[in-house]
């Protein structure tokens, strides 16, 4: 038995090795040779082996071109009518196969809106790995797998493959180091074009190392969530998971006394804020004013973009 799994269920079991700290098996040249089980009670059995607990079914699978086969409850084939790329699947358990993370970011680009496609292409770049299954907790500190520029290469490198023009389009907005999925959204909200919902701001540096000098002369680095170099200005978001009240505010206050000296004015930013468009507008144009750009009037699409945006990133704000 050979699988080689795809789209969605490539996406669960990349986030399913994640979590377990396995943040990229080595790249072996695995030769595409799908051999499915046949019959439901093999599928089943296959369902239940350690290497897919975490993968949900149907199982996402892809198969020669000249093997396609119709969709049932339990599996979607996938006809690659070229050859995967080399070295485009990594090895779960003996005779499972998963897309690596650059060929997995590829193939959602066929099934996610724009939006989300750069969402993803976040968390894959970033430190945290989300888990969309209902009640889901999200596992913050784990090694991100790829980075945007080893995505660009691999669609570079795969350029006639399909969906790929989408998946540059979505890679223009993507950057590392994103901490968690409330960085990445408030990162998108400010920074996507405005066609896209977003205010159109200049991307900053996510969890950027920026040099303070303390009291006693040494040289010490501090981080900040979102920052513009060039702006000297840094938002914080604040999120009291991992804290308590009194010892985060100790710690973010010494920051923001050792950035100020530097000249950085460090902004502190709420979930409230986030989810809050008012609110989240007022940040929009802190940022505008920093960097001297003028606000145009706004326009009614660009309300309506804004609103769609929002509603795709965080749905719970609209009860959905």
């Amino acid at each position: 038995m050979r699988i080689f799994l795809t789209h969605s269920s490539a996406l669960e079991a990349l986030r399913d090795a994640r979590r377990n700290g396995i943040a990229r098996p080595r790249a072996q040249r695995i030769t595409f040779q799908p051999d499915l089980p046949k019959g439901r009670r093999a599928w089943d059995e296959l369902a239940s082996s350690p290497a897919l607990m975490g993968v949900s079914q149907p199982l996402h699978v892809a198969v020669r071109y000249e093997g396609k086969r119709t969709r049932t409850s339990q599996v979607v084939y996938h006809s690659l009518r070229r050859e995967p790329p080399e070295r485009g699947f990594l090895k779960a358990a003996k005779g499972i196969y998963y897309a690596n993370p650059e060929y997995c970011f590829l193939q959602m680009a066929g099934l996610l809106p724009l939006a989300r496609l750069v969402e993803l292409g976040f968390e894959l770049c970033g430190t945290y790995v989300r888990d969309e299954r209902s009640q889901g907790i999200t596992a913050y500190g784990v090694d991100a797998v790829t980075s945007p520029l080893r995505l660009s290469n691999f669609l570079k490198a795969n350029a006639g493959r399909s969906h790929v023009r989408l998946a540059l389009r979505a890679l223009r907005y993507v950057q590392g180091r994103s901490n968690s999925p409330m960085e990445t959204i408030l990162a998108m909200l400010l920074c996507l074009p405005r066609s896209m919902g977003g205010y159109g701001l200049p991307a900053p540096c996510l969890n950027e190392k920026v040099p303070v000098r303390l009291s006693n002369g040494r040289i010490a680095k501090r981080y900040c969530d979102l920052y513009w170099k060039t702006l000297r200005l840094a938002f914080e978001y604040d999120s009291d998971e991992f804290h308590r009240a009194g010892e985060k505010w100790r710690r973010d206050s010494g920051r923001r006394a050792e950035l100020g000296v530097e000249d950085i004015e460090v902004v502190s930013v709420a979930r409230s804020q986030v989810e809050d468009a008012r609110e989240l507008e007022k940040l929009a144009l802190l940022v505008c004013r920093r960097a001297g750009l003028r606000r145009d009037r706004e326009r009614f699409t660009y309300a309506s973009a804004r609103g769609g945006l929002r509603r795709q990133l965080m749905p719970w704000t609209f009860g959905l």
